[in-house]
């Protein structure tokens, strides 16, 4: 999720409980909400950039990490305010914990049983940047700031309660659609949504005795349209395969790949090489999505080329 939903959700929270827990706490809260994505300048490190675990969305989103920041702030804040410790420790838990909860909604998998399970976690009814959702969030910002300088005693009206009832009408449709549409899902197949709320992705395997079939179909909800935006189909047998089996091995070691899961291939090839792109199906969006790319000789099936990015245009079947 986005810094500014993040921040907009956890003040929103908190402008309920102003008027008992004052502005220091206040301010506390919504900044525990927006730390642990903070640990991204963390990557200026090498070792912990390559790391699973320490890098953005690793130990830092997990439930032994939220405890142990929030005990630390806690104890900094306590030194300079004194008010009562326990109070301080659990508004701080509990806007670390909120930031994890919006993330576990989102693309990315989070070790959130860290250190005890190395297994990643997500429910996945949004996307990690969504540009409707940040966009509403720009909207309620930008609503905050007029209506303040017009009349600042409308920002402390109960209005939030409306933005409020957006987020919770929003994230509530977003895990029914989720919840009721996987369920009719046959087996190799996954939901992932799209920008908007009517919108939503389908990603099929389909595995029969001598083909594997990559499907990318594009649906919108209350609708029978549909539409196929990446489809491609492998011989079991056959040399592209091979290759395939063999970028599949190389994408373990891009983060990525630990994260996201419905890999797409995509097939290009002259009479000297083997290129294969593997795209991921929940970075996909106007027909641009994150991809790992393998350029292979045909003959020794050495590796010619690697890269791996956001930029490339998709050649669409």
């Amino acid at each position: 999720m986005d810094f500014f939903s993040h921040l907009t959700i956890a003040a929103l929270i908190n402008t309920i409980f102003l008027d008992y827990i004052g502005y220091p706490i206040f301010f506390f809260g919504i900044f525990m909400s927006i730390l642990p994505d903070l640990d991204v300048f963390l990557e200026f490190f090498p070792r912990i950039r390559n790391s699973m675990y320490f890098s953005h969305k690793g130990f830092s989103h997990s439930i032994v990490g939220a405890t142990l920041v929030s005990l630390v702030f806690s104890l900094v804040f306590w030194a300079f305010y004194r008010v009562n410790f326990i109070t301080i420790f659990i508004v701080a838990f509990l806007f670390y914990s909120l930031h994890i909860t919006l993330d576990f909604l989102t693309t990315s998998k989070i070790p959130i049983l860290y250190p005890f399970s190395k297994k990643k976690y997500r429910f996945f009814i949004d996307r990690a940047i969504n540009l409707f959702l940040a966009i509403s969030t720009g909207f309620i910002l930008t609503f905050y700031l007029i209506i303040f300088f017009i009349d600042y005693r409308l920002f402390y009206s109960k209005i939030y309660y409306t933005f409020l009832l957006f987020y919770l009408v929003y994230f509530l449709h977003r895990s029914l659609t989720k919840v009721f549409i996987q369920l009719k899902l046959p087996e190799g197949s996954k939901y992932i949504p799209g920008v908007f709320p009517n919108v939503y992705y389908i990603y099929d395997v389909i595995n029969s005795d001598s083909i594997i079939e990559f499907r990318f179909t594009k649906h919108y909800q209350f609708t029978r349209r549909s539409k196929i935006k990446l489809k491609t189909k492998l011989k079991k047998n056959s040399l592209e395969m091979k290759f395939y089996q063999k970028i599949k091995e190389i994408s373990k070691d891009y983060l990525f790949f630990t994260k996201w899961n419905a890999a797409i291939p995509l097939i290009f090839k002259n009479d000297k090489i083997i290129k294969i792109s593997l795209l991921l199906g929940e970075t996909f969006m106007s027909n641009q999505a994150y991809s790992l790319t393998v350029a292979f000789d045909k003959l020794t099936g050495e590796i010619i080329e690697k890269a791996d990015g956001f930029s490339e245009k998709l050649i669409l079947n």
